[in-house]
């Protein structure tokens, strides 16, 4: 949006014929996208750092591409003259006294010192600059390198330069490469460590931002892969090899949801997950249904070796945490983002030294079945997060082990 206006800079006249300031269009336009880029970044809320690193790059912007347009144009002989720096100075002006009104104004003078300084050297009277010498020339305007100020005033109205006084020195070497502005010398984006409005431990209970984020996420995958109906499957926690796990629920073991269920439920669908011999639910398997049988076979060939070196381990366990101040630790995904087409919650990663990473049990690709006795088959991914995220400070975790993981 700037690319196009950020010319009449050079272009647009600030003074009317009575000689009266006014704001011209282009200049206008500018202001307004600023002003309203920085109302809709206090209305979100966003990290007033993350507010002055984004005007930083804004600003950085501005300054290049005026610089390097303003080089570019003089280039001829006929652009550099006082009149016309007295005019660009106007309207930097206007750009700088919307910076301070914003709050900004010590951003704009260290992003847009090299700009200014460019104009200000056009706006000097030309008797004062003919009475300078190239050393003098280079302490007043210090901002510009040898090459950027031999070339303004190599190309400043020829009848008037003097060729001999603003020559650079011999030990200066002059490239034109550094005349213009480079683009990847951009201001950094630094993650602020504090000072955040968002409580991360607390629970997102507006529905109206988990519904614009499940739509926000369908229109990705739409863009990712317009001619698929299906999710894309990006790179996830859990290999596209996994091995099959063997875990078979009987139906009357099945937790329902909404229903709160007796003391020890955890320990008895556990074991009806591991003893039971009716067909395996979908649900609950971590790999396809019609996962291959060599897929199978391999797990079978690693299991006989686990259980001969006598590391052997559950396929599927209950697990009590103590939560942290900074919560258990764990990086949990969706199921229907893995390339599992099984909708739930799955362990994306540990964080070190968390109470998960304590605890030596969970592993990267993990599933976790049920918190509290409340089991989490057929809830969707935003429900099973809050669940997890409002289990109090012991949570019992039933967790259905990956051994692909391994």
């Amino acid at each position: 949006m700037l690319y196009p206006l950020l010319p009449g800079f050079l272009d647009s006249n600030a003074f009317s014929e009575s000689g009266a300031l006014h704001v011209p269009e282009d200049v206008r336009r500018v202001l307004h996208i600023c002003t309203h880029t920085l109302r809709l970044l206090r209305v979100c809320q966003v990290h007033p750092q993350i507010r002055q690193q984004l005007f930083a790059y804004i600003l950085f912007f501005i300054n290049a591409l005026l610089f390097n347009l303003l080089m570019e144009r003089g280039s001829g002989g006929t652009f550099f003259h006082w009149s016309r720096g007295v005019q660009i100075r106007a309207n930097l002006d206007l750009l700088m006294d919307w910076a301070h009104g914003a709050g900004l104004g010590d951003l704009a003078h260290g992003f847009l010192l090299k700009i200014s300084t460019a104009v200000n050297l056009l706006a000097t009277p030309k008797e004062n600059l003919l009475q300078m010498c190239w050393k003098a020339l280079r302490t007043e305007f210090r901002s510009l390198n040898a090459a950027q100020l031999h070339h303004m005033m190599r190309e400043y109205e020829p009848q008037h330069s003097c060729a001999d006084t603003w020559s650079p020195s011999s030990d200066e070497t002059l490239t034109s490469a550094d005349i213009l502005e480079s683009f990847d010398d951009h201001p950094p984006l630094v993650l602020p460590a504090d000072g955040f409005t968002l409580e991360l431990k607390r629970p997102i209970s507006d529905r109206g931002l988990i519904n614009q984020l499940h739509h926000f996420l369908s229109v990705i995958r739409t863009i990712t892969d317009p001619e698929s109906s299906e999710p894309p499957q990006p790179v996830s926690a859990v290999p596209m090899e996994a091995k099959l796990i063997k875990l078979e629920v009987h139906p009357k073991a099945r937790l329902e949801v909404g229903q709160e269920p007796e003391s020890g439920s955890c320990d008895a669908l556990n074991n009806a997950v591991t003893h039971a011999s009716v067909s395996p639910d979908p649900s609950c398997l971590l790999t396809p249904p019609n996962t291959p049988q060599n897929l199978e076979t391999r797990h079978e060939e690693d299991a006989s070796e686990d259980s001969e070196n006598g590391e052997e381990e559950e396929d599927v366990f209950v697990l009590e945490l103590q939560r942290s101040a900074c919560g258990l630790g764990l990086m949990l995904v969706d199921g229907q983002e893995t390339p599992f087409p099984v909708s739930g919650i799955y362990i994306r990663s540990v964080l070190p030294d968390s109470p998960a990473a304590l605890s030596r049990r969970l592993r990267e690709g993990d599933r976790i079945l049920a918190v509290n006795g409340r089991s989490l088959a057929g809830l969707d991914y935003q429900t099973s997060l809050e669940l997890i995220q409002m289990s109090g400070d012991k949570p019992r975790l039933l967790v259905a082990r990956s051994h692909s993981a391994t």
